[in-house]
């Protein structure tokens, strides 16, 4: 470990170092000329450049060195020869050997904040930079040397020294721990008419360049690191990541992201939101395509571009995104790459990178890890806040689960592996200043049985509870899972007790009783009901009623200054409605505005009889994200933005907004009946969950629709047009117009019953979508979620976990053929 300390005897600047083997860097260092606040001795401030065998860099440090946690640690900025700014203030122009200094005024600004330092690429990620701290140490007798090292092309010898008891010194760790597991954060996509390369655009000078190659002829990987001289590149494109690679009938595509929208930073991690993307054919011909093919492959293309280009999905290059903190700061933390630590359920580009994973998995010495970027889905927002001077970063992440995605209508109920629709995670973080962290984590879901709730053309479909011999086990499955995961579960369901969505709560109910589980608490709160007539403040009777389990329930917290975990949330809220979307929204704010008055409290950052509600800038921004999250997860599930959130925003519910929720419902509405569809095909094509196969039939033949799909709208409209005609265009009487209308009514109210009869003629219904092989199922049997004679002309019926199973292969192929298949 480099000592670094001022020789007090003479005023002299001098260093130390303990015997190294060669294997450990030496650092250029130069004076600072401030004092610690500390101590108030001065210190040196050492400038490491990045590892190069170049033989005019003679200063060398191991750019992997993981700085220490502790409070009293202060971040160090390194900087590399090539890069010129870096920091406050412009450094010098380098030769090489000289790598200029911090400013005193920012060098003291951290010494006086006692900056907790982040990981090696946190705070300078983009630049492949690495980053050191330094600590004060204990007072002990060192060896020391006389001075700097020469500036040559080979770094001094060090020669031990005589020894001295010196006071508190600072120490710059430099040992040789495992490098950062971390994906680049900016490609160069070379293409040529032989393959694609991606090479990173920053690449640390101590890491070997490394190139990925997709071979255009075979489609094959390749790990290698040609000189960029020699890639014969006809275009040049700068991305900020790889999705994947997706198959369709023209043979791979890569995905690519060449467009991103800074969300924020936390914790040193920079996080982004996905704004734009690039969908490229490997190969280079389609002249083997039939013209249908080439049409299904445009069709194909569209859907991903719409899904992909809505602004559902994020990501970052060094942070652990799909996990919460309290999962990354777990007793076995992982050091493997970005993808092996991403919690599966929110990793929704795991299936367009299978190829690169199950390359890296076979071939360790050829690792792609660093170019496997997982991204989620959900929404994600970071601000600065501050209390009467106490700074601190608020973030509110929610992720959405991959399992059973889909519009709401496509995706009801649970599966038989206990995953359910619309399952969403909700973290709020709050970072203070010094570094310490606290979090909050609630969750929802649909609930979790055997149901549907199929769009036929009604405002409120048909809502149908299945009797299923499995859905005992598929409910057990399901809290299990979020037992393991979250602990206790505070479930609080939010439906009607009477009317349209009785028998939901009775049958939520009755399997509660059935699990018998003590780690479970039930509530059924009608929202409707104890909130009628805009009394929003009666959730209080809900918080009074789990006021105990919210006490036991905690929250995490772990400590800058220890580097410790001091807190762990020991349960979750699960949260329901029926969409688990505008009601869910409402009940969750609250309880987030809650958990975060007692965590600004014990952070010191609000006085302890205070309240989030009286520091009203901070009040004003919680109440903003929460209703920018909640009309996000509406979006995704429903397809507009949630209803009531003007009382999530203003605290109150008002004639505005009740307004805007008619008009949400109406395009709810015309969405749910005539475009979801398309959506739900567009999940099950990115997820996996429909795989194109060339060697059938396409799913987008034989849609020819029946007589009276237009002869009854047609009618329709022409009884509304004769109505119009007869009482303003003709000279009749009143009598005789009065019979024709009448007349005209009658065939209006025949149509309008049998539109509505055989709404699912209207309906846009999934095509990437048919019998299904369950995967749980024994020998490969059949749940009857559609009837069809051919793939295309499926029709969703009543079955166990709804229209589709999302949890299972969907293979494209007719009755007669999908009899004979196993589950994958």
């Amino acid at each position: 470990m480099l000592q670094i300390f001022e020789n007090l005897c003479d005023g002299g600047l001098a260093f130390s170092t303990l015997p190294l083997p060669s294997r450990y860097q030496q650092a250029h260092v130069r004076r600072a000329g401030i004092r610690t606040p500390c101590t108030g001795l001065p210190i040196a401030t050492a400038f490491c450049p990045s590892f190069s065998s170049s033989a005019d860099e003679s200063y060398f440090v191991n750019k992997n060195t993981d700085p220490l946690t502790p409070s009293s640690c202060v971040q160090l900025r390194l900087a590399a020869p090539q890069y010129k700014t870096l920091g406050p203030r412009s450094l010098p122009p380098s030769s090489g050997r000289d790598f200029g200094r911090l400013s005193r005024k920012h060098l003291a600004e951290q010494l006086n904040r006692q900056t907790a330092a982040p990981t090696s690429f946190e705070q300078y990620g983009q630049y492949h930079l690495p980053v050191t701290a330094i600590q004060a140490a204990a007072q002990l007798n060192t060896n020391t040397t006389n001075g700097l090292y020469a500036k040559s092309s080979e770094p001094s010898s060090v020669s031990p020294g005589f020894h001295i008891p010196l006071p508190p010194l600072f120490t710059v760790p430099t040992g040789t721990p495992q490098p950062p597991k971390m994906v680049y954060d900016s490609l160069n996509l070379y293409i040529s008419s032989e393959s694609f390369t991606f090479e990173p655009s920053y690449v640390d000078p101590s890491v070997r360049r490394e190139t990925l190659v997709i071979n255009r002829e075979d489609c094959s990987l390749q790990l290698n690191a040609p000189p960029a001289s020699t890639l014969r590149q006809e275009e040049v494109v700068s991305i900020y990541g790889l999705v994947g690679i997706i198959k369709l009938n023209a043979g791979d595509h890569i995905v690519v992201i060449n467009a991103r929208e800074k969300v924020g930073r936390i914790l040193g991690h920079n996080i982004y939101k996905l704004t734009g993307h690039k969908i490229i054919p490997v190969q280079r011909s389609r002249l083997h395509l039939t013209e249908q093919q080439i049409q299904d492959d445009v069709s194909y293309v569209v859907m991903l571009d719409a899904l992909l280009g809505a602004g559902y999905f994020y990501f970052s290059n060094t942070f652990e995104i799909t996990n919460t903190l309290q999962r990354q700061n777990s007793s076995t933390p992982s050091s493997g790459p970005l993808w092996q630590r991403a919690d599966e359920r929110f990793f929704w580009n795991r299936y367009m990178h299978k190829r690169l994973i199950d390359f890296s998995r076979a071939n360790p010495e050829h690792d792609l890890s660093n170019f496997i970027m997982p991204i989620t889905c959900g929404f994600m927002s970071i601000k600065e806040a501050s209390i009467n001077t106490h700074r601190f970063t608020f973030a509110l992440l929610s992720r959405r689960s991959h399992h059973r995605a889909g519009p709401r209508y496509h995706s009801r109920g649970v599966d038989d592996n206990g995953n359910v629709s619309n399952f969403v995670e909700t973290e709020q973080i709050v970072v203070t200043e010094q570094g310490d962290q606290a979090a909050y984590v609630q969750t929802r879901g649909s609930m979790p049985f055997y149901w549907t709730q199929t769009a036929n053309i009604r405002y409120q479909p048909k809502l149908e509870v299945i009797p299923n011999p499995k859905t005992a086990e598929s409910f057990k499955r399901h809290f299990k899972q979020q037992m393991d995961l979250y602990g206790n579960q505070i479930v609080v369901n939010l439906i009607n007790k009477h009317g349209y969505e009785q028998k939901m709560g009775v049958e939520f109910a009755r399997q509660i009783n059935l699990l018998n589980e003590g780690r479970i608490r039930y509530v059924h709160f009608d929202f409707h009901h104890e909130c009628r007539k805009m009394r929003w403040d009666r959730i209080s009777v809900l918080m009074d009623d789990i006021r105990n389990e919210l006490a036991a329930q905690g929250y995490f917290k772990k400590s800058a200054k220890s580097g410790l975990v001091e807190k762990r949330q020991t349960s979750v809220v699960r949260t329901n409605c029926m969409d688990c979307l505008d009601r869910t929204n409402v009940v969750q704010s609250v309880l987030a505005r809650t958990s975060l008055t007692a965590q600004l409290i014990e952070l010191g950052i609000l006085p302890p009889t205070g309240r989030v509600e009286d520091a009203l800038d901070v009040e004003r921004m919680f109440k903003h994200i929460w209703a920018d999250n909640a009309d996000e997860i509406s979006r995704q599930y429903s397809g507009t933005g949630a209803l009531k959130t003007d009382f999530t925003r203003g605290g109150k519910r008002t004639r505005a907004g009740a307004l805007q929720d008619f008009r949400n419902s109406a395009v709810r509405y015309f969405r749910n009946n005539f475009l979801d569809g398309s959506r739900q095909d567009a999940f099950n094509l990115m997820l996996g969950v429909y795989e194109v196969n060339p060697t059938l039939a396409s799913p987008f033949l034989n849609q020819d629709k029946p007589i009276r799909y237009l002869a009854l709208p047609l009618a329709l409209i022409s009884s509304i047009f004769m109505i119009m005609v007869i009482f303003f265009g003709t000279p009749y009487s009143l009598s005789y117009r009065l019979l024709l209308t009448s007349m005209c009514c009658v065939v209006m109210f025949v149509c309008l019953k049998l539109i509505t009869h055989f709404g699912t003629d209207y309906v846009d219904l999934p095509r990437l979508a048919a019998k299904i092989v369950s995967e749980t199922a024994a020998g490969g049997k059949l749940h009857d979620h559609y009837e069809m004679d051919t793939f295309a002309d499926a029709k969703p019926q009543p079955g166990a976990g709804g229209p589709v199973n999302q949890n299972a292969k969907i293979i494209p192929e007719t009755v007669a053929t999908l009899g004979r298949e196993k589950a994958n």
